[in-house]
């Protein structure tokens, strides 16, 4: 009874949807207005709407939190009982010449409820006047609201000299800042940090936090920005996001910005930074570099978060820079983005550690150290390439990432029957890595072990997203289709000496030199396109049916070797960790069948769905009450196959099933959109790996056998 009603819980919103209808404002023309230079939007201009003899039939101001079809600062006029004419658009605003455009004699398409007609590009007026001197004196204000808008005034907040953007943003009432760079605003993730309303190393918001200087910082807006296809469309679409757009002052909105720093301390501590940047309104590039072999990359916060438990072990050298670059152009038609950066880093981590095991029968201890070495390079390239028409919108976006490792442990155990402690820790750890065991080890050593690891591997990912949205010119109708390509290869090899023995007697040495070639995903081929048409009525209410086809390719093989079973790769053999026998045949008489697989797992889906969606704004931003209800109906049929090999097993398993997984939202703000509700339901299916429904035993770990749930 609980599912069936919770699984129509979303079949009666879609229906409450089809139904909700409030007032509408009829049918308007609307556009925008903006400086012919700059491109910056322009409020409060006077339009005046006349006919074709110049006589005026309505006027209104645009008002700077005035929304039309989701576009701020919009002109609109309600054309619903007005005759199908020429008419007249006559733009005046202080400081502006006026400006006449002509709209031509049209007719409203059938569910069509807006129409957008021009955007105006108004110019400078030229204007000298003689002021005579003046005091002024403010306040400094350091938060305001602006409608759904929160804006910090970076000057009204005291930093010290040379501080970076970070140090601003820790200060911002009801902004957190994590040690990983995440950005909480009233407990809601920032999902992307922009410079002058535009992406900035997207993904990698420390580069900006680390080195933009605050002084050049004119003040920090948080809202909830629209998408590209948004603001295409001038309809919502479901793509907004929360961002923290970070605007610079006028004197800086053009021209270069540039910082260094330079460091060295004791125990040859060092510490370089670089940062550079050129701007101007429609274009950007920047470039960075650092190089440190200094852990603490973190700064105290305001809330107790800087902890010496959290800090980085070992010593950890870091290479890293990247460039960014950014180009708009002024219209709108294109706009190219992208960056790529270059990390490498080393750690050596150096941990001991001593124990006491209270018995019944006495106390055992222990002791231990391990020594870590990490060594890993990491590429990575992501671009976006924009393109706007005026009934086509295409976004493009490649990119590529590669990585390679060499990482190196050491971990030595022993358990004694007396406290190590009267023994220096020199003499002890060198006892233990021994393979002979000497006199103190005979004495007090219950057990000891050594492990000696090398990890290498190298991975690659490549991908390439296409969205494309066309205005079908059916009222305010919309098709939007897309493709994702993504592929990635993954190759990993694992080398391991492992000992154990009983110095005192009592059990038998155990050792072992194994080799894994796991190269897990070494193909993983991912496909997934479809397509939604969009159907708008009146009321901002859109119904949309969609299909999706996705395909996953995905390969793993693990095979492992017990190189001790060769003759002369025994403890006492002259073979290094890391070497393999030169011979493919010698390696494949070690190979570990009862451990090692192959698989290709093969899976597909089709999915219909149908996405229903109401929003009711106020034209007025932050006044009155904002509603936005919605509802996803999706059905998805399943198809997977495993081929799967191990040891003398050889088998198939195959599954098909249908999926519904609807959801549903009802989210409202009101009180100057600082109270509000967010009601959700989501329902969704999982099924067991394919894996599960073959008889499967794994040994490699003889201290965790783990078997299947067959």
């Amino acid at each position: 009874m609980r599912k069936t009603f919770f699984n129509t819980l979303p079949i009666l919103a879609a229906i409450l949807l089809a139904l909700a209808c409030p007032e509408t404002m009829g049918q308007v023309i609307y556009g925008g207005i903006f400086n012919s230079v700059t491109r910056q939007r322009i409020s409060n201009v006077k339009v005046e709407l006349m006919d074709k003899h110049y006589v005026t039939l309505d006027s209104m101001r645009n008002p700077k939190n005035n929304r039309i079809a989701d576009r701020p600062s919009a002109w609109f006029f309600d054309m619903e009982n007005r005759p199908a004419q020429p008419y007249i658009l006559r733009f005046k605003a202080e400081g502006y010449e006026t400006q006449d455009v002509p709209v031509d004699s049209f007719t409203f398409r059938r569910r069509e409820t807006a129409r957008f007609i021009a955007d105006v590009y108004m110019e400078k007026a030229i204007k000298h006047k003689t002021l005579e001197e003046v005091t002024v004196k403010a306040t400094k204000i350091k938060i305001y609201t602006r409608g759904d808008t929160v804006a910090y005034n970076a000057d009204a907040f005291q930093l010290a000299e040379g501080s970076m953007l970070d140090a601003l943003i820790r200060q911002l009432p009801g902004v957190e800042l994590k040690d990983d760079g995440r950005i909480l605003v009233n407990g809601r993730y920032v999902e992307n940090l922009l410079l002058n309303g535009e992406d900035f190393f997207k993904g990698d918001p420390s580069v900006m936090l680390e080195n933009l200087p605050a002084y050049a910082v004119k003040d920090v807006k948080v809202y909830d920005k629209d998408g590209e296809l948004s603001e295409f469309l001038g309809k919502k679409t479901g793509d907004e996001e929360l961002v923290m757009d970070v605007r610079l002052k006028r004197e800086y909105s053009v021209g270069w910005l540039a910082n260094a720093e330079g460091a060295y301390g004791t125990e040859e501590r060092y510490r370089a930074r670089l940062f550079g940047l050129r701007f101007t309104p429609h274009t950007r590039f920047s470039a960075f570099a650092n190089f440190n072999n200094m852990n603490e990359n973190r700064q105290p916060g305001y809330n107790g978060e800087w902890s010496p438990a959290q800090l980085t072990g070992g010593l950890r050298s870091n290479k890293n820079f990247g460039v960014n670059y950014m180009v708009n152009e002024k219209d709108g038609k294109y706009k190219l983005s992208g960056s790529a950066s270059y990390l490498h880093y080393d750690t050596d981590v150096r941990s001991q550690t001593t124990g006491v095991n209270f018995l019944p029968d006495g106390d055992t201890y222990s002791k231990e150290a391990h020594e870590q070495f990490y060594c890993q390079t990491w590429f990575n390239t992501s671009h976006t390439f924009q393109f706007t028409w005026d009934k086509v919108f295409l976004n493009l976006q490649p990119s590529f990432n590669w990585g390679k490792w060499d990482d190196r442990n050491t971990y030595l155990s022993g358990t004694f029957n007396t406290a190590p402690e009267p023994y220096a820790s020199g003499n002890l750890l060198d006892s233990l890595a021994s393979p002979e065991a000497g006199d103190l080890m005979r004495r007090i050593a219950i057990n000891r072990s050594k492990t000696a690891q090398n990890n290498k591997g190298n991975k690659t990912d490549a991908a390439f997203n296409a969205y494309s949205a066309i205005k079908t010119g059916i009222a305010n109708d919309n098709l939007n289709l897309y493709a994702n390509v993504r592929y990635s290869d993954y190759e990993q090899r694992w080398y391991e000496h492992y000992r154990l023995d009983y110095p005192a007697g009592g059990g038998q040495t155990d050792y072992r030199n194994k080799y894994t070639n796991d190269d897990g995903p070494i193909r993983n081929l991912n496909l997934n396109t479809g397509g939604e048409y969009w159907l708008w009525f009146p009321c901002n209410l859109a119904i949309v049916p969609g299909y999706n086809y996705h395909w996953h390719d995905h390969t793993k093989r693990y095979e492992l070797y017990r190189l001790d079973e060769l003759a002369g790769w025994e403890e006492d053999g002259d073979h290094p960790l890391g070497m393999l026998p030169s011979e493919a045949e010698l390696l494949q008489q070690t190979l570990d069948a009862p451990n090692s697989y192959w698989s290709y797992l093969t899976d597909y889906s089709h999915r219909g769905s149908l996405y229903a969606k109401w929003e009711g704004r106020p034209r007025t931003s932050g006044e009155g009450t904002w509603w936005y209800v919605e509802t996803r109906l999706p059905l998805m049929y399943v198809w997977q196959t495993l081929d799967y090999q191990r040891e003398r097993l050889d088998t198939t398993v195959s599954r098909r099933h249908v999926m519904f997984e609807p959801s549903f939202r009802v989210y409202g703000r009101w009180h100057n959109y600082q109270r509000g509700i967010d009601i959700r339901y989501n329902k969704s299916v999982s099924f067991p790996s394919m894996t599960s429904f073959i008889d499967i035993r794994s040994t490699d770990d003889p201290l965790n056998i783990r078997l299947s749930n067959t």
